[in-house]
Parts: C-alpha cells; structure tokens; sequence
C-alpha cells in the first residue's frame, strides 16, 4: 500500500497489515513480543485483537509488518535528541550591534549542508538529554489485507459526504487511492470545494455523470478552474481549452442547471471569469443544444441584464417586499443581514422576524460565522481590509465608522442563531446516555479546516492550552534538513498591548527588541544538518512581560528550504520554568510541542500567547507573503491575531446544541457515547471532516 494511503490510516491509529502466510508450527511469541516493545518504546500500543492477528502469522509477515511500520511510528514519535547551542544564553549585553550583524553574515557566507557554518565562541555542546518515557500509550489497531482498503473507501467517501472542505493535505491520498478502488456511492457531494476535490482526484475523462453533482454553474465554474490551473479560486484565472467532449458535457449540464430560477444571478457572480469561460468553450456551437445557456452568454457579452438584487433593489423603499423576496435566498439573507440591521428606515423587529423564519434554512457553516460575526460586532474601533494585489496582499486599517448595533438587538440575533441551529439538528438521529468531555470547550470550531493539520502530534486550529505560572517562559522551534537540503527558519515574536498596537518584535535582525521586559532571540541558524538538527528560541521574563503586554505572536519564516509539510522533523512550542533555562531543551521543561505541517506558505503563524489568560492558542496557520512577516510589522500579523481572538463557538457548545435529539449524563461511568478527544472516545469530533458528516 502507498506510504500516503499508510499515513491516512495511522492518522486514525489504524496500521495495514499484509499477512500473506500463517504461522508455521514453531511459536513466533518472541518476535512478536520484540515488536510490541518496539512500538511501546515510541509512545504506541496494539490492542488486543491486533495482537491476536500478530500471533497467527508467520516470521516473514511479521518481519515485513515490522520494517513497514516502524518507520511511520519514528516518524510521528516526538524525537528525543537535541544539540545544545547556547548553553550560556543569554549573553547579548557584551555583543555591539555590528559584531551581531558580522556573525550573523558569517552563518550564511560559511553554512553547508553538511555543518551550521561559522558558530559563536560562547556556543558549546553538552550532553545529549533524553526525555523519559512517559506511561500515556496511543493505542493502534490493525487492519488486514481487503479490510484496509474497504476502510479507506469509506473514510474518503465519508469525506466527501460532509459539509466541510477536505483537508487539502489529503487530496494526493485520495488521488492514489483511487487508481485502486472507487469510491462508496454518492448521489451528493454538499460542500462546493470537495465538488472540486473530486473532480482533481479522478483518475480519467470528465463525463456528464461527474458533473451531475454539481449544484450550480459557479461549481462548475470552479472545476473548469481547477481543470486548467489546479485551483478552487476563482479570481484572474486562466482558462485552458478542453477536449472537445469534455467541453459538450460541460455545456450539457449548464443548460440542464440553466432551469434553476435566478440562474443569470449565478452567473453575474462571476461576469468577468464566464466572459473569458465562454469564449474557451466555444459556446456559440452549441446553439442548438444549449439555447439557455447561449442566450445567457449572448445577453453578458452585449447587454446589462436584470439580476436578482437589480430587482431587489427595486423594493428597497418597501421593507416587507424587500425581506420577503430576500427570504426566498436564506443564504443571501444571512450575507445581508448586517445591511438590513444598519437601514434607519427599517424597523429592526420586522427585520429579525423574517430572519427567524429562515434561519433553520441556512447552512450550519455560515449560522456559526454569523454567530462569531455579532459577538464582536461592537468591539473594534478599527477594521483591517485585505487586498489582493500583483504579488500577493497588502493589508491597510481604517476607523471603524459602522453604526453601532444596540446590544439587545444584538443578543436578540444571537438567540435566533442558536434556536436556528437547535432546529436543524431536531430530526437528527437519537442518541442515549452520552457523555461530553468539557476539556472540549477548549477547541473552537476553526473557520477554515482546509488547510488544518493532517498530522499526528499537533493540535486543532484555535486550541486552548492553559500554561502554568512560572517566572520564564522560552518559545523555540526546531527543525531538520530534509533530503539533504539546507532548511533555514526564522523564529520571530511580535508583542501587542490589549488594544492589538504592536510594542516590540523579535526576530533574527532585532534579538534584543523585547529587552525592556527582559525578553531576547537566541540568533539566526541557516541549516539543520542531520542527525541532531538546530533550535532557535525566544526566552522571556513572564513577569515583566505581562506587567506591559498582552498577546505574543509567534511566527516562523523559511528562509531557505522545503515547505513545512515536507518536512518530517518541525516542531514549535513552549518551555517554563521558575529560573532562566541554560540549556537549550530542557525536556522536563517542554510544557508544549507540536508539529507545523502548513503547505501553502513560508510564513507560519505557530500560536498566540494571551498574557492575562495565560493560555496558548495553538494556530499553525499560513500568512499571506513574506512581506507580512514579524520583520516587517505587517498588518497582516495584526488581522490574523484580531481574527484569532474573535469569540468562536467551541466544541462542548455546539455539541449541547443537539439537546432534542440527544439524552446528555454528567458521568462519564454512565455513559453509553463518549465524546471525547482521546483515543478510547465513541466520538472524536476533533476529526472535524468526518464529525461534520453526522453533527453539520
């Protein structure tokens, strides 16, 4: 089985099995007993039935299972070796801002591959600490031969079932497998970006029966995209010309969609993407067969036409006939909402009815952005606006000049959202004696899992992890060459006050910006040659600090190298401790450490440290350009931490929002269902693509 199919199980704490020959009549209970220690001595244990597989193979089976598997364990075990650096740090007061910028060029004029370049006097090894075991085993299950491969069918037809975006990370897994099976039966495919996903993964031509799971011309739109550039956006495209049946049945289904009402509003979405479209599929040659589609074609490219909100427009004077026709596109009335709330002529109560009515119509995933949306509604003096440009984005601040929405009519559209919600999950199926972990209202539900980490030992976006009070706290990543390829990171801090104005940055260039609150960079390492690897970190006086700051932003730049996802050994994380750490790992002070995976970018923002909470938001989210970095002061670093901090919903609520259909115990012995984010839980709605398929 491919390595990526091997990784999807193992990420479900499944391993494959190819048992080809049963056990011969000598006893193989050393061997396997051999094998158990090796996975109990990197954090793993088989269950019961996984043993009792083990035991009725024989000695070659064993032998390949154990040389399959082992490497993907090391791999998602956490690495216990680390080089020691800077076992004096820190030891900048005697160091001028010249001598600094004279070692730091040496680190890049002498770095190799195969040594860190020039490295300073005051930096010398230690020995090599291990981190010691630890009695918190994940237990794996196995899956033989058939079964795996029927598991997999269902997990990615599961997958496409659910209302949110697949895991972007998965799309090759899910490309390999299917050139071995297809997947499960789908009649439907509800979120609009997995239309996509399925139409990249799909090993051959695009046939009429693929594209009858699209519920619109804008997913068609998007699969044209995808088929010409390999993207899901759509903005500036370049379209590519078709194969010529592949073209008809694209033109096909328009024409079949084309009997939607308000399809020309569809389509004005997107003028300017569909001008260019038409023209690659030579549309005016199929007159006869898409006569709809044609004349829509025909009235873009010629004449203004009449759309929904043109019409709408029109009966803006008159609220009732303005709500009513909006109320026919829930969707559409969720977006307007905060317009219709601003109207001084409207009448806010008549407004919120008609809301109330529809709001169990409207998708779960914009009901939760709606409720994030309100709770900080009136919170910010400021909004921060993105715009695209020819490099990438650029980010600029205004006064917030929106008119302040009264807080009982607020609190009025937040008891809508919620009443909406527990409407839609009523019909759900019934469940009894369920037990909910409250460790879950630490984990909210991110806006964006498409880019969320398909890895083992990390964290859901927007974690909450509570840090302990200690005198120091070092921030620290660390990382290894890949391939033999030099990997240079920058670890850098930015520090804000309460109301989000930056106060200090730390990074490479700027190792002593924190030190009015006794806070310094360690300083800039270009490569991580194998086997030990390098670290830079941040070490900061936490009493000091919180006395003149709130937030801490920490960030990871690649400077040179892989992108993180490509990169096995990538770790970001936190230390404490009462005194000021001398070693560089201390690993009875990692408090914290978890893997950064992201793909799309150089730029990492790993996690936010909120000072007066005490509490790690964990992120491993991209940034837009490196011109947004900590370097920089970018704007971009600032939206992201206003965006971070917004009041999401987390888990436990949302969970307690399936009251009518579900029979909730306080204990968790009583329990039938637990919902849980353990290895042992019923449910484990972290998953949140195949927790979505059941509770969305």
């Amino acid at each position: 089985m491919n390595i990526k199919l091997r990784h999807v199980l193992l990420k479900n704490n499944i391993l494959f099995f190819k048992g080809k020959g049963k056990k011969k009549p000598e006893d193989n209970t050393k061997l396997v007993l051999a094998i158990i220690n090796s996975f109990l001595s990197l954090g793993f244990k088989l269950d019961e039935k996984a043993i009792k597989i083990l035991n009725i193979y024989n000695k070659d089976s064993l032998t390949n299972f154990y040389n399959s598997s082992i490497p993907l364990l090391k791999e998602i075990s956490s690495v216990k070796d680390h080089f020691i650096f800077y076992k004096n740090f820190p030891n900048l007061e005697n160091i001028s801002e010249f001598e600094y910028i004279v070692r730091a060029n040496l680190h890049y004029l002498t770095a190799t591959n195969l040594n860190y370049g020039f490295v300073n006097q005051d930096i010398s090894s230690d020995k090599v600490e291990t981190e010691e075991e630890g009695n918190n085993y994940t237990t794996l299950k196995i899956l033989v031969n058939n079964n795996a491969y029927l598991y997999l069918r269902d997990y990615f037809t599961n997958l496409f079932k659910g209302n949110v975006a697949i895991n972007r990370n998965l799309y090759e897994a899910i490309k390999i497998f299917r050139t071995y099976d297809e997947l499960g039966e789908l009649t439907d495919i509800p979120f609009k970006e997995n239309i996509a996903c399925f139409i990249l993964t799909k090993n051959g031509s695009l046939s009429l029966k693929d594209l009858s799971i699209c519920h619109n011309v804008t997913d068609i739109l998007r699969i044209y995209c995808i088929l010409s550039d390999g993207k899901t956006i759509i903005r500036n495209n370049k379209f590519k010309s078709l194969p010529r049946m592949t073209r008809r049945n694209i033109v096909k289904r328009l024409e079949e969609l084309c009997a939607s009402s308000y399809v020309l509003d569809d389509f004005l979405r997107h003028e300017l993407e569909w001008k260019n479209a038409f023209n690659y599929l030579h549309i005016f040659e199929y007159k006869e067969m898409a006569p709809k589609v044609c004349a829509i074609a025909n009235e873009i490219r010629n004449c203004k036409p009449r759309s929904f909100r043109g019409i709408l427009e029109t009966k803006k004077n008159n609220q009732e006939d303005y709500l009513k026709m909006l109320s026919t596109k829930p969707g559409e009335f969720a977006r307007s909402l905060n317009y219709l709330l601003n109207i001084e002529s409207y009448d806010s109560k008549l407004t919120l009815s008609y809301f109330s009515e529809i709001v169990s119509s409207i998708s779960t995933k914009v009901l939760l952005e709606l409720y994030t949306y309100f709770n900080c509604r009136n919170s910010l003096d400021f909004r921060l606006f993105k715009i695209p440009t020819s490099y990438n984005f650029v980010y600029y601040q205004v006064e917030n000049n929106l008119k302040t929405i009264p807080n009982n009519i607020i609190s009025d559209v937040i008891d809508i959202i919620i009443k909406g919600l527990i409407n839609k999950f009523e019909n759900y199926n019934k469940l009894d004696k369920v037990y909910v972990d409250e460790s879950l209202k630490n984990v909210v539900i991110p806006p964006i899992i498409r880019n969320s980490s398909l890895v083992y030992d990390t964290f859901l976006y927007g974690t909450k992890l509570k840090l302990e009070e200690q005198n120091y706290l070092r921030v620290f990543t660390t990382w290894k060459n890949e391939n033999n390829i030099r990997q240079d990171i920058d670890l850098a801090m930015e520090v804000y006050d309460e109301n989000f104005n930056q106060i200090a940055n730390l990074s490479w260039h700027n190792m002593s910006g924190g030190k009015k609150f006794d806070a310094y960079h360690s300083g800039d390492l270009v490569t991580a040659p194998l086997p030990l690897g390098a670290s830079e970190f941040i070490d900061i006086n936490l009493i000091k600090v919180r006395t003149q700051a709130r937030y801490l932003v920490i960030t990871n730049t690649i400077f040179s190298g892989l992108s993180y996802d490509k990169l096995s050994y990538c770790y970001s994380g936190v230390m404490l401790s009462k005194h000021r750490l001398k070693k560089l790992i201390d690993p009875k002070s990692i408090y914290i450490k978890a893997k950064l995976c992201q793909e799309s970018s150089l730029q990492n923002v790993a996690f936010v440290i909120d000072l007066k909470t005490l509490e790690l938001i964990w992120l491993d989210m991209p940034l837009d350009s490196y011109y947004g970095s900590t370097t920089y002061g970018s704007l971009g670093v600032k939206s992201l931490l206003v965006d971070v901090l917004k009041p999401r919903m987390n888990l436990y609520d949302f969970i307690m929002l399936h009251n009518k259909h579900i029979n909730f115990v306080d204990n968790s012995s009583e329990a039938e269902i637990i919902i849980a984010n353990t290895d042992t839980a019923n449910i484990n709605p972290t998953d949140l693509a195949k927790f979505s398929l059941d509770w969305f």
